[in-house]
């Protein structure tokens, strides 16, 4: 089975860690853990493959939460993740469809892989001579 060693969010390599450790509650099921100090994501080796993926977009949901200060309830994290996890199953070439982007114009995406494509002109810069205004570079939420 693949697993990766490392996600990376926002610019931030995260480790994906596996630990046959438990919980100090013996009664308490804990498949995963995000440490937001350690900047980790922590999964029980015991999950099986399913349960270790879905852990594991949970524990990233968790740290999308904390890096962006959402403020998330656990329940809404759970539900995110759960149904995030369920579109991606339910729809098998969905990824491909979002990382395989045609080149268009002058656009050239070399790569994917890094937290930025490398875009030679924009469309600003094409049309900045017929009076265009350039466009705010205000991100949007």
């Amino acid at each position: 089975m693949f697993r990766p060693k490392h996600i990376r969010l926002l610019g931030v390599s995260i480790p994906v860690i596996v630990s046959n450790s438990k919980p100090v509650d013996p009664e308490e099921e804990v498949y995963g853990v995000w440490d937001p100090n350690e900047m980790t994501i922590t999964i029980n080796s015991e999950c099986g493959e399913v349960q270790e993926r879905v852990t594991v977009l949970h524990e990233l949901v968790h740290a999308v939460d904390d890096f962006l200060d959402l403020e998330m309830s656990h329940q809404e994290v759970y539900v995110l993740s759960q149904v995030l996890y369920q579109i991606l199953i339910d729809n098998p070439k969905f990824v491909d469809y979002l990382l395989n982007v045609p080149q268009r114009n002058s656009y050239t995406v070399t790569s994917l892989s890094s937290s930025t494509a490398d875009v030679s002109v924009t469309d600003w810069e094409e049309t900045k001579g017929q009076g265009k205004p350039k466009p705010p570079t205000k991100r949007c939420r």
